[in-house]
């Protein structure tokens, strides 16, 4: 009997594997060049080809879904993600510029201040000054 296995997966290799010692004719198809999913990457290895009889020939990479389908969703998945990278982004640079505008209006804050105590100071100085002055010139 020909059986076909769609899925290269630990379930679909061990399956076809048991079907093939049963003597049935088994193709397995699998959408992606490398077998076994990524869950179950521990516990299977290339090696699993080794008990499968004719393995070159009975694991055919075939994409289910066609390949200018498949291409078109992929692009769409990349265009989402890199608008919504850049939206983060833009968020981010928005986020830094408010801190920086902060933070160089907090600077002038203390700039003036200074500036206004050093003035303050000055006038201080003087108005001593001027008193001296006129008690110097009452004498």
């Amino acid at each position: 009997m020909k059986v076909a296995i769609i899925g290269a997966g630990i379930n679909g290799l061990y399956l076809s594997w048991k079907l093939s010692e049963m003597g049935h004719q088994v193709t397995v198809f699998e959408k992606r060049e490398k077998i076994g999913k990524e869950v179950c990457s521990g516990l299977i290895s290339d090696r699993i080809l080794e008990f499968i009889p004719e393995s070159k020939d009975l694991i055919k990479n075939q994409t289910l879904i066609g390949d200018a389908e498949m291409r078109e969703k992929v692009e769409k998945l990349k265009e989402k993600r890199e608008a919504k990278r850049q939206a983060i982004a833009k968020k981010q640079q928005e986020r830094r510029d408010q801190q920086n505008k902060r933070m160089q209006e907090k600077k002038e804050l203390k700039e003036k201040k200074a500036l206004a105590e050093k003035k303050a100071l000055r006038d201080k100085r003087q108005k001593r000054q001027l008193k001296e002055n006129e008690e110097k010139q009452k004498l």
